[in-house]
C-alpha cells in the first residue's frame, strides 16, 4: 500500500516491480493477478483516462463490484447460448461438452482478472462472481439437459449430478488458470475428458460419484 497507494499507481507499475514488492508474502500468482486486475479495471473503462476513474466509482470496492456485475452479465449470455437444450440434448456428448466448456474458456481468456474479482467478492462456497440465482439457474439447466438425455433418471440423482458438474467445471477452470499459460490447454483437455466420462455414465444410468 505504501508503494502503490492507488489503483492507478498499481496499474502503471512494471510487473517485475509488483512481484518484488510482494516478495516474502507467498502466493506470487496473487500478486500477478492483482496487478492484472488493476490494469483491466482501467482498460475496461473504455474512453476514460486513468485520472478520471474515480469520477465513475467512489472507491476500489465499487470498481470490483462493477466488474463482477459486468462479468455476471456476460456469463448470463454464455449460459443462454452454450446450454441450449435443443442442441445440447441431441448432439454427441463430446460436441455437447465442447459447446459448454469452450465459451467459458474463451471468457477466461478475455477477462484475466475474473478469478481475482471472484476472490474479492465471492462466497468461497459458490462459483466465482455468479449470484446465487444465476448459479442455481445454470445448475437447473444442466439438470434439465441430463433429463433430456436420460429421462429415466431420478430427480434427486439428476440434481446431485448437475451440482457436481457445475462445480467441477468451474474448479477445474480455476485450477487451469492457476498454471502457466503453456500448461492450461492440457488441463482444459483433461477437464473435457472427465466431463465426457461423467456425462456418459449419467446417460447410461451409472453413478459417477459411487
Amino acid at each position: 500500500l505504501e508503494r502503490y497507494p492507488t489503483i492507478h499507481a498499481l496499474a502503471a507499475a512494471p510487473p517485475h516491480q509488483v512481484r518484488e514488492a510482494w516478495a516474502g508474502l507467498g502466493y506470487y500468482r496473487r500478486a500477478t493477478n492483482l496487478h492484472r486486475l488493476a490494469q483491466v479495471v482501467v482498460a475496461e473503462r473504455a474512453g476514460s483516462s486513468v485520472g478520471s476513474l474515480y469520477h465513475f466509482f467512489p472507491n476500489k470496492d465499487a470498481i470490483i463490484r462493477a466488474l463482477a456485475a459486468r462479468y455476471e452479465g456476460e456469463m448470463r449470455r454464455i449460459k443462454d447460448t452454450s446450454l441450449s437444450l435443443e442442441v445440447a440434448a441431441t448432439v454427441p456428448i463430446r460436441h455437447m461438452v465442447n459447446g459448454i466448456v469452450d465459451p467459458f474458456v474463451a471468457f477466461m481468456l478475455r477477462h484475466p482478472a475474473y478469478l481475482e474479482v471472484f476472490h474479492a467478492t465471492g462466497d468461497p462456497r459458490h462459483p466465482s462472481c455468479l449470484s446465487e440465482e444465476l448459479h442455481q439457474t445454470i445448475v437447473g439447466q444442466v439438470e434439465a439437459l441430463m433429463h433430456a438425455r436420460a429421462p429415466a433418471t431420478a430427480p434427486a440423482y439428476r440434481r446431485l449430478q448437475a451440482v457436481f458438474a457445475v462445480e467441477y467445471v468451474h474448479r477445474m477452470l480455476e485450477a487451469a488458470w492457476d498454471q502457466p499459460p503453456p500448461l492450461r490447454q492440457g488441463m482444459v483437455d483433461e477437464l473435457k475428458r472427465l466431463f465426457i466420462l461423467h456425462s456418459e455414465m449419467v446417460t447410461s444410468g451409472r453413478d459417477p460419484l459411487a
